[in-house]
């Protein structure tokens, strides 16, 4: 049976209003996706900004913090702050494990070898570690910081 002309036309409306319906909804998704894409990229940037803004306040107060002296010159200057308080400060093994940190121990009175350790770590990055104390002796490791020393 012939289609008549009837069935025909319904048949080019409903294709036409397929096609009508598919590219609104393709316009539709196409404009949504741009203005996502939009916000991400805007958040991407405002993100981005804070991140700069962060490491540029770091560098500047690393740039502020006081250099650190090579080891080796540390040492000394420790080494003289001890000797002129009639201490001694001997190294220990664990200095030879790194170029940064030389490992030592301060002997003596008790009260005097914590006066020397604060005084060591007024003038010079050092940390003390570890103190054995005995009624009139004490003995203090002490570690002394620096930058890479090849001197020894």
């Amino acid at each position: 049976m012939p289609i008549t002309i009837e069935e025909r036309y319904f048949k080019y409306i409903t294709a036409a209003v397929v096609l009508v319906s598919c590219m609104i909804c393709f316009s539709i998704l196409k404009e949504r996706y741009s203005e996502r894409e939009a916000r991400f990229q805007q958040l991407d940037s405002q993100s981005l900004d804070s991140k700069i803004t962060q490491v540029k306040k770091k560098t500047k107060e690393l740039r502020k913090a006081a250099q650190l002296n090579p080891v080796w010159d540390n040492w000394r200057i420790a080494k003289d702050i001890a000797s002129s308080a009639g201490l001694t400060l001997t190294t220990s093994k664990d200095s030879q494990k790194s170029r940064q940190i030389w490992v030592g121990t301060l002997s003596g009175d008790p009260i005097l070898v914590l006066a020397v350790a604060q005084r060591i770590q007024q003038k010079i990055a050092a940390q003390m570690i570890k103190m054995d104390y005995m009624s009139s002796s004490a003995r203090l490791e002490i570690a002394i910081l620096g930058t890479d020393s090849t001197q020894h």
